[in-house]
């Protein structure tokens, strides 16, 4: 029994006491063959507060099977799922009374019952439990706010990241485009652009690689100045964009310039050959795939467990109804095309799922194979048998040598039909789950850089692929694009966030806006064609552009999106204000004006940069910050861990030091009457902390500490920092390699995803559970709430980023109104001590409330095969003024009602 158990079960003895009333165990029938229920009596109880008591049963050797007989209290419930010696009775009472009833446990031919009596208490408090009294007021602390939200991340290959229903990307074998932001060396000249950092030694790019490009000056005297690369050399082991006549001007250390090229012919993403236009294609896009006889391809998934952090198991289990729908186009009737599902690798873990072989016809056709996985069929034996290879997931198709000609194939689709029966391009299970989650405000931030807009609103079957990186030549990257996001958002009723390329034209910029709002036009006629009559604009509220990801970044070898940085924000300030004029400038602006909000993403980091930006742009609405938590200098005990990981949203908002606080403070100075968002946030622990041992520093990401932490901070920087649009990051994703060690499991945290895997445990993290449960208060107005009573807490020291002494208080209120409709989020930060709340909400509350409430029996909980950490729910029927309730230690519930 965990020690929180045991604690209540003493503390509700003392209440059985003081209320001169409690429960009995009594003589029970047995079989006499030794079975018998071990536990004398269960403890009393007071309605509202959480109650949670074992029974025992000896031997403890054996299956058992619970039941009961008579009544249970109200608001309580055996486990009868218990197949152990153990069961618990828990729940939260609802009714005052006395109840008796009988408990029965059988085994095989043994079984034994027992008679059992609790009263349960109409009110009051176990003795010595601090009591704090939670006033709710109908004033306004900030108006119109929205549900936390989530970055949804792109489909991983490799890894958790299981979204789309369509598994293979680039399904169409459409041409890629590429565009990269690169920094002028001082070297320059008028005619020779010489980008820093990048050359023959930091990058691949062969000589000639852009020639033909277009390029465009975005900073710098030369600023507007644009047209096609004349040559690109390697001269000096230098890369040298030659840029023909200029106009003569000249260009300047960090001159900011885009380059953007299409690559026709390939078809990167599912397979990396090379091809030439098929005319006879009535299908999508500009080409196909040309396979010679002799030819074929694979396309490799779910390796990250055998590659990357090992104890994630299989990211994804083959079961269900799958299908693979592709269409063929042969030179030569009755040529041939087989297509396969397995894993690799030897018996008994490598079966097949799929094994058809295709006759094609010389003129286009659909082709369809579906089978019934049986579950086991991929087998799933945890742990891993020790020594046994972990296979890949493949897909591969084989054109036999034995063919007369080539084969064409386009459009190959591989989807799980029972996870594929909602309308948007994501596959059941990330839609279910985010309409639980009920998100605000949807981020798409996977892969957009060196995209074209024009690509990205393509439909999937017609879109391509993109790349950035000055060091690659291959434009390898395919997502899902604007459509397929904008129908999920108003799928899901979630305000979408999209983050733009920033090498986008100016000419691509105004497309877009015509795609979102226009009602005639290519783009307009583009989005009608694709179902979606009526501009988008009028489908949301509001649609968040952020002009690229983090590029204040410093453009370098070392920067993670070098080749989309303009280093600082000065520059970004000014280049994303242009793109913004840029938009501002559509016939289709005005109209819209109020459903914009256009963002520059900013750096929580240093706040300074938010000064920088303010300078030198006025044309966004948002300032958006990633105010990541979770440094871990010191981790000796659990107090020195989550003390301050609770305390450093209040110190960064509120103390002058904060780095949260003085970035909205240069917002506010700037005068640009500058919103503050909040694109990512979540847990960061990826530093070197001497002596931390990689178990800990898990617990401490990946625990039940996560379901208080994470909407604490969202929440602190809601209410007092105005900041209405946030996005957690990230749905899914189990690991992140955050160093490179010879020991190199050890070089994994599980960071960030909140969805630990969607396709073979299927389970949340606590952080993703937090939110949920705080999004079920979140409505309206946020209000204001005051404390009196005992109201206990601490003073956190300066630790773990934490950066002044700082007042905490254990019991955190957050309350919220829409019309008559209440709701309030209710924290306990103590790690040891349970708190009293007696909650005083304004007008006469009806007596129907839900209570959604996330306790963990331990701060370090993980939900690593199963979700021990879980979020339950109760409707009452006694809520009221004054309505009193017992949080456990470490814990957060939600309460609803209406007035």
């Amino acid at each position: 029994m965990r020690k929180r158990v045991w604690m209540f079960g003493f503390l509700a003895t003392l209440v059985l006491a003081a209320c001169a009333g409690g429960g009995s165990g009594g003589g029970g029938g047995s079989s006499g063959s030794g079975l018998q229920i071990t536990t004398g009596s269960l403890p009393g109880g007071v309605i509202n507060q959480s109650y949670n008591a074992s029974i025992d049963a000896s031997p403890s050797t054996a299956t058992y099977t619970w039941s009961s007989t008579g009544t249970l209290p109200p608001g309580l419930t055996l486990d009868t799922g218990s197949t152990t010696y153990t069961t618990t009775l828990s729940g939260m009472p609802t009714t005052a009374g006395t109840y008796n009833f009988t408990i029965d446990v059988t085994t095989g031919s043994m079984s034994d019952s027992k008679p059992f009596s609790v009263v349960i208490a109409a009110s009051g408090f176990p003795s010595g439990t601090p009591v704090t009294d939670v006033d709710v007021s109908n004033t306004v602390r900030v108006s119109g706010v929205k549900h936390l939200g989530i970055n949804l991340g792109g489909q991983d290959r490799w890894g958790a990241s299981k979204i789309l229903k369509n598994q293979l990307p680039n399904p169409g074998f459409e041409p890629g485009v590429m565009g990269t932001v690169w920094l002028a060396d001082s070297v320059s000249t008028t005619d020779n652009y010489v980008p820093r950092e990048w050359n023959t030694s930091t990058g691949n790019q062969a000589a000639g690689f852009w020639d033909g490009a277009e390029y465009e000056i975005a900073y710098g005297p030369g600023a507007g100045t644009s047209g096609n690369v004349t040559a690109f050399t390697h001269a000096g082991s230098n890369y040298n964009f030659n840029l023909g006549s200029n106009g003569n001007t000249s260009l300047n250390d960090r001159d900011v310039m885009f380059t953007r090229r299409a690559f026709p012919g390939t078809a990167y993403g599912m397979n990396g050959s090379t091809g030439t236009p098929d005319t006879s294609n009535p299908y999508s896009g500009t080409q196909s795939l040309r396979l010679a006889a002799g030819e074929n391809f694979s396309y490799v998934m779910d390796t990250s467990w055998r590659d990357g952090d090992q104890s994630s198991h299989k990211l994804i289990v083959v079961e269900g109804d799958w299908r693979v729908r592709l269409k063929i186009r042969a030179a030569n009737a009755g040529d041939q095309v087989q297509v396969r599902l397995f894993r690799d690798g030897g018996a008994p873990y490598n079966p097949t799922f799929i094994n058809r072989t295709f006759n094609a016809t010389t003129g286009w056709a659909t082709y369809t194979e579906d089978q019934t996985i049986a579950a086991g069929t991929d087998q799933t034996p945890d742990p891993w048998p020790n020594g046994t290879y972990k296979p890949a997931l493949i897909f591969s198709v084989t054109v036999p040598g034995s063919n007369a000609g080539n084969v064409w194939i386009d459009e190959v689709e591989l989807y799980r039909v029972d996870e594929a029966t909602n309308p948007t391009m994501y596959a059941d299970r990330i839609v279910g789950r985010l309409q639980d989650y009920a998100p605000g405000v949807l981020r798409w931030w996977a892969g957009q850089l060196g995209e074209t807009l024009d690509n990205m609103t393509k439909s999937w079957q017609d879109r391509g692929t993109c790349g950035y990186k000055p060091s690659g030549s291959t434009p390898g990257t395919w997502n899902y694009g604007v459509p397929d996001f904008l129908e999920l958002c108003d799928y899901i009723n979630a305000e979408p966030w999209i983050v733009m390329p920033p090498t986008a034209s100016q000419t691509d910029l105004l497309n877009f806006m015509e795609y979102l709002a226009g009602t005639s036009g290519t783009y307009a006629t583009r989005r009608i064609n694709q179902g979606q009559t009526a501009p988008w604009t009028s489908v949301f509220g509001k649609i968040h552009l952020e002009w690229g990801n983090e590029l204040w970044g410093a453009g370098t070898t070392g920067d993670p999106f070098g080749g989309a940085s303009v280093n600082g924000g000065v520059r970004l300030g000014f280049l994303a204000d242009r793109a913004f004029a840029f938009m501002k400038g559509s016939s289709w602006y005005a109209a819209n004006a109020s459903t914009f909000d256009f963002i520059i993403g900013g750096q929580a980091g240093y706040s300074g940069r938010q000064q920088e930006i303010e300078a030198n742009a006025n044309d966004h609405n948002s300032t958006a910050l990633a105010p990541y938590f979770g440094e871990l200098t010191n981790f000796a005990t659990d107090a020195e861990m989550y003390y301050p990981l609770f305390a450093k949203p209040y110190y960064d908002a509120l103390n002058s030091g904060g780095r949260m606080y003085q970035s909205k403070q240069y917002l506010v100075n700037g005068g640009n009457g500058t919103n503050l968002n909040i694109y990512e946030i979540n847990y960061h622990t990826t530093g070197s902390y001497a002596g931390l041992p990689t178990t800990t520093r898990n617990k401490f990401v990946e625990g039940a500490s996560g379901a208080l932490a994470l909407p604490l901070h969202m929440l602190v920087y809601l209410t007092e920092l105005q900041a209405r649009d946030q996005c957690a990051f990230l749905a899914c994703g189990y690991a992140y390699r955050f160093q490179s060690t010879s020991s190199w499991q050890d070089d994994y945290v599980h960071i960030w995803g909140m969805l630990r895997d969607l396709y073979h445990y299927d389970i949340r993290r606590p952080n993703w559970i937090g939110v949920e449960c705080t999004n079920k208060a979140i409505m309206g107005d946020a209000i204001t709430t005051t404390h009196s009573g005992d109201d206990p807490g601490w003073t956190q020291s300066a630790i773990n980023g934490v950066g002044a002494a700082t007042q905490m208080k254990y019991v955190q209120s957050f309350a919220f109104r829409n019309g008559n409709q209440y709701g309030i989020v209710l924290m306990n930060l103590s790690l040891t001590q349970q708190q009293g709340v007696r909650l005083n909400v304004p007008g006469s509350p009806s007596a129907n409330a839900s209570i959604y409430a996330v306790e963990p029996n331990d701060i370090n909980d993980v939900n690593t095969t199963s979700e021990i950490v879980t979020m339950t729910t109760q409707n009452v029927s006694n809520f009221q003024n004054a309505y009193e309730m017992i949080l456990p230690p470490h814990s957060i519930r939600t309460i609803t009602w209406s007035n």
